[in-house]
């Protein structure tokens, strides 16, 4: 380095070296960086490499970057909830039209919860969509069974499950018998499609609740929630109605009902009391914004020893033209409401895509446009040590999965982070896993 024909005393010999020493190490650490590196594309805006089965937990520091969820829980039991289409016409022969035969009935997006004083049941809802059927018609390349994509009607149909998640054939709940159709109605007079993807929650005073969303009389699509023991109906009213999210977590915070509109800004809910349900910022001066991102709210929280729990999801639209993806991922609120984890996406290894559909081909196919949705509606402990989640497979199928290995992996999850903390960058990472993780998918299909 020349440093003997500079003249420098060994002090000053010494400040150099060791600044060189910092150089040498600092291009070390950036070529060990730049070998995880994948290159940028277009469509795939994403720097870091993942896993090609799971894509990587978010939030905890680098030290703990093996924490995973889905890799950590044991699927126990899977049930399909079924849609009874033929103890649905039965009951209903005389208020729909049943010319047609089942193909343009379709059962999807189910949510459920424990029954109020009802140990062993459990409330469950099934949006149930009526098709029109055409079969020469097809919209966006796709056919199911001969009809048409857009729902013509859209309601919510509740029934009772038991302690085996079987649908009870009669089950006679607040003077109400089930079966039934929720006595909910689109107010808005131009279409028939009526609510659509509720999520089942209980109240602080044990009320059975929906929350969902709905066109209004001026044809935008507005929240709602639904009571279903006093049978009140509230539109959940915002200020900012054109940019707005419609998968809204419910949660209970200080012993008052919020609602997460966004991921991206937990610690700012919204709470929209009284029965005109006008919606503000929980917190004074908080935000008015809604900001859509990738990862997006799935099922209601679940408070576990004072921390909110749900499965969200990711939502990412590969190409203009083409079908979104959507995606389970655990999301994790601290006391406070910041977001402190989100998990590694997952298919399930694929098994909730399985037989059957009712549109499916002679060879059984699964194409990966069939396996595009997979959306959690539930997730919450049903007995010592299992978990229960249900899913909205493909719009065509319910599917609950019972798991154990949660609590033990929220204990694990807890503990790290009273020691050390959280990144502030989770719903940034979270989003760029969940872009990486779709990558993964379509090149290996």
């Amino acid at each position: 380095l020349g440093i003997k024909n500079m003249g420098l005393r060994g002090e000053e010999i010494e400040q150099k070296l060791h600044l060189v020493g910092k150089f040498i190490l600092l291009v070390i650490i950036e070529i060990l960086y730049l070998s995880t590196v994948v290159p940028v594309d277009k469509e795939y805006p994403c720097e870091r490499h993942v896993d090609k089965t799971h894509g990587g937990p978010s939030g905890l520091p680098e030290k703990f970057s093996n924490l995973t969820f889905f890799d950590r829980i044991k699927i126990e039991d899977k049930i399909e909830i079924k849609f009874d289409y033929d103890g649905f016409a039965d009951r209903y022969k005389d208020y729909f039209d049943f010319e047609h035969d089942k193909r343009n009935w379709t059962g999807m997006s189910g949510s459920f919860v424990p029954l109020p004083n009802h140990p062993g049941y459990y409330f469950h809802t099934t949006r149930v969509i009526q098709i029109r059927c055409d079969v020469d018609r097809e919209e966006d390349g796709f056919i199911r069974a001969g009809c048409g994509l857009e729902p013509y009607r859209s309601l919510i149909y509740a029934d009772i499950l038991n302690s085996e998640f079987k649908q009870e054939p009669s089950f006679v709940y607040q003077n109400n018998e089930y079966p039934r159709i929720v006595g909910v109605y689109s107010p808005d007079l131009n279409k028939e499609a009526g609510p659509e993807d509720a999520r089942s929650y209980v109240d602080l005073w044990g009320n059975l609740n929906l929350i969902f969303n709905m066109m209004d009389v001026d044809s935008k699509r507005v929240m709602w929630t639904y009571n279903i023991t006093t049978a009140v109906l509230r539109k959940l009213n915002m200020e900012n109605r054109d940019v707005w999210q419609k998968n809204w977590s419910p949660i209970f915070k200080d012993g008052r009902p919020l609602f997460i509109t966004s991921l991206q800004t937990p610690q700012n809910p919204y709470i929209c009391p009284g029965f005109d349900g006008k919606c503000k910022p929980f917190n004074e001066g908080g935000s008015t914004e809604i900001v859509i991102g990738v990862v997006r709210a799935g099922s209601p929280f679940y408070v576990y020893k004072g921390y909110y729990v749900g499965l969200a999801r990711f939502r990412i639209q590969p190409e203009p033209d083409k079908f979104p993806y959507y995606r389970p991922q655990l999301a994790v609120l601290d006391p406070d409401l910041k977001l402190i984890f989100i998990s590694e996406p997952t298919s399930f290894g694929d098994i909730l895509f399985r037989q059957p559909f009712m549109h499916y081909g002679p060879d059984d196919h699964v194409s990966l446009f069939e396996r595009s949705i997979l959306t959690p509606m539930s997730f919450f402990p049903i007995e010592d040590g299992l978990w229960a989640a249900e899913f909205n497979v493909f719009d065509q199928k319910n599917v609950i999965l019972k798991v154990s290995g949660v609590e033990e992996f929220l204990d694990d999850l807890i503990k790290k982070y009273k020691k050390k903390g959280s990144s502030e960058k989770v719903y940034q990472d979270a989003e760029q896993v969940a872009i990486q993780y779709l990558k993964q998918i379509l090149q290996n299909p």
